[in-house]
């Protein structure tokens, strides 16, 4: 998909389904300069300088708008050579980070059939892995400017919790990762994403933010 900006308008929107979504910047006539970026927490941001006349007078605004870029859909993310930060937020969905030092952010309602992310390409020592605690609420708290390390007795590996402080599980043998709010007690455990890659998992790879 392709966006163009032309004179006389002000915002461009886009809806991407199915296929990548890629953003063309370019502007004509009093729009200039559009940048994109994507903020911390998953929603976009664009901006450009908006150029404009009055008789012989000319006048310049900066403009910009933030995107909510977050539904429940089945998405693809791929990040590319840079450090990514990448959001599935609700839906089953498929996240590549490629190279460099990749945090992978879980911050929506849990549900083991309709909300168990991919990840493909985990590596370990280099990549992350950010729970929010008003969703994981037995895991302290921390925040996105200031994660908090895991605690090493809240992470196990194997199929279910082997203690009451288990609170991340990780079967190595399936790649699936779990969510357990207390351990070997009553309540189930609940499916949060798959490592396909199966990669090494050590408690300092998970975050609380």
């Amino acid at each position: 998909m392709v966006t163009r900006a032309f004179i006389g308008s002000y915002e461009r929107r886009w809806h991407a389904e199915g296929d990548a979504l890629r953003i063309d910047g370019t502007s004509e006539l009093n729009q200039i300069d559009p940048k994109f970026a994507v903020l911390e927490d998953g929603r976009f941001v664009v901006t450009w300088v908006h150029k404009w006349f009055v008789g012989r007078e000319q006048f310049t605004d900066i403009k910009a708008r933030v995107l909510e870029a977050r539904n429940g859909a089945n998405d693809t993310l791929a990040g590319e050579a840079g450090h990514d930060r990448l959001y599935g937020g609700l839906g089953n969905d498929l996240l590549s980070g490629g190279a460099g030092k990749d945090v992978f952010v879980f911050d929506t309602k849990l549900n083991k059939r309709t909300n168990v992310d991919q990840i493909a390409d985990f590596r370990y020592q280099d990549d992350s892995v950010y729970l929010e605690n008003r969703i994981f609420t037995k895991l302290g708290a921390g925040t996105a400017s200031k994660p908090k390390k895991f605690n090493s007795d809240m992470f196990t590996t194997g199929t279910k919790a082997q203690d009451a402080e288990d609170r991340i599980v990780y079967d190595k043998k399936s790649g699936a990762l779990y969510y357990d709010q207390d351990g070997t007690g009553s309540k189930a455990q609940v499916k949060i994403a798959t490592i396909t890659n199966k990669a090494v998992l050590k408690h300092s790879d998970f975050f609380v933010i």
